[in-house]
């Protein structure tokens, strides 16, 4: 197949700091629990973090992690400045709930955390250093991470239908909601009964980034109010964020699944901006496939989900496969040991992925 153009997970701002090879140098933490999810799991991406380490692992240091980047759960012990001739460092001790002491160090006071307050942090064992402490990236607090989401209700058995009389026709099941009226995150979202200064999702990112989304998905549907363009751009964003997408995958996948028509349905049943399949709502935790947040919530849910398939492949190949597994099912992808021989998924994957590279060669934030 010939998908030659590089595609790239990771912002440029967190290449920059990998490249770096320190630590981020703001440790302030953000005052919106939204964005400081948002950073926290972009920054698990770039770094390719890994979650549940053996604790003897990290309480020996282990030569393993070397050049790693791992993710550990604990609570802050003692916060301490150490100070030699110019240098300034900081100096802070975690215990994890196995009772393992990690000691973290970072340039900079860590700011807005409590000890003793339940947290997840970032952090790397150089390849070039002997010690065992480790290097401070990131951090997030607990109770700031999103809850699993509750299991579904049991729904009450549905009463006996009568017997169908000999030569009837049964009744056909219950298709896929029909389509209405939008919604907008409880907003209208039309020029007549908008809201003068409606509450917007803080992203992390300049007015000015937002426009520049907002200008190129108006270019696939003009008819979005400014309000509605608003509220999707950044709810693509945000969603991104916390699924650890890289949200120009997100708006070059939803552009090829919808054009950004929120009532848009496909004639194999798949709803919304980002074409669910009716039978995959539930699951996916979506009442209603036409209230737009939850449709792109549940949407970048699933190719977050499609795309972690993979996460032991390279960049190229994760997101190849993934996108191959949105459209045509990860079943599919498994049987043929890669995308499917389907026209239609072929086409889908060299869209969404030639899009994607455009995106990121064109500068988009």
């Amino acid at each position: 197949m010939p998908l030659r153009a590089p595609l790239f997970l990771l912002s440029p701002l967190l290449v920059a700091l990998l490249a770096a090879g320190s630590p981020i140098a703001a440790l302030t933490y953000p005052a919106d629990p939204l964005q400081a999810l948002a950073q926290y799991n972009q920054l698990k991406v770039a770094l390719r973090a890994e979650s549940d380490i053996p604790a003897p692992n990290l309480a020996a240091a282990d030569q393993s992690l070397r050049g790693k980047a791992v993710e550990i759960c604990g609570r802050f012990q003692s916060m301490l400045t150490w100070q030699e001739g110019e240098q300034t460092t900081h100096l802070l001790l975690l215990q994890t709930p196995e009772g393992v002491s990690i000691t973290l160090t970072s340039s900079e006071p860590l700011v807005g955390i409590r000890l003793d307050e339940p947290v997840r942090v970032l952090a790397s064992l150089p390849a070039d250093y002997t010690g065992s402490e480790f290097c401070l990236h990131g951090i997030l607090r607990e109770s700031d991470f999103p809850p699993a989401p509750p299991p579904p209700a049991t729904a009450a058995a549905p009463p006996t239908p009568p017997p169908t009389p000999t030569g009837s026709v049964k009744p056909s099941p219950t298709g896929p909601p029909s389509p209405t009226v939008a919604v907008w995150g409880g907003l209208t979202a039309t020029p007549e009964t908008a809201p003068a200064n409606p509450e917007l999702p803080d992203v992390g990112m300049p007015q000015e980034g937002i426009n520049k989304w907002k200008a190129w998905v108006t270019k696939h549907n003009s008819r979005l109010t400014d309000l509605q363009l608003e509220l999707t751009v950044r709810w693509i964003i945000a969603y991104s964020a916390i699924h650890g997408i890289d949200h120009r995958l997100s708006f070059a996948m939803i552009r090829a699944e919808s054009d950004f028509r929120p009532l848009c349905r496909s004639s194999a049943g798949a709803l919304g901006m980002t074409q669910i399949m009716h039978n995959e709502l539930e699951d996916l935790g979506c009442s209603n496939p036409w209230n737009v947040q939850q449709n792109i919530r549940a949407g970048l849910g699933e190719l977050s989900e499609d795309l972690r398939r993979f996460s032991d492949r390279s960049n190229y190949d994760q997101c190849i496969l993934g996108l191959a597994c949105y459209n045509a099912g990860p079943g599919a992808v498994k049987k043929y040991g890669g995308v499917p021989p389907y026209k239609e998924t072929q086409r889908y994957v060299v869209k969404v992925s030639k899009q994607f590279s455009e995106l990121v060669k064109a500068g988009y934030p």
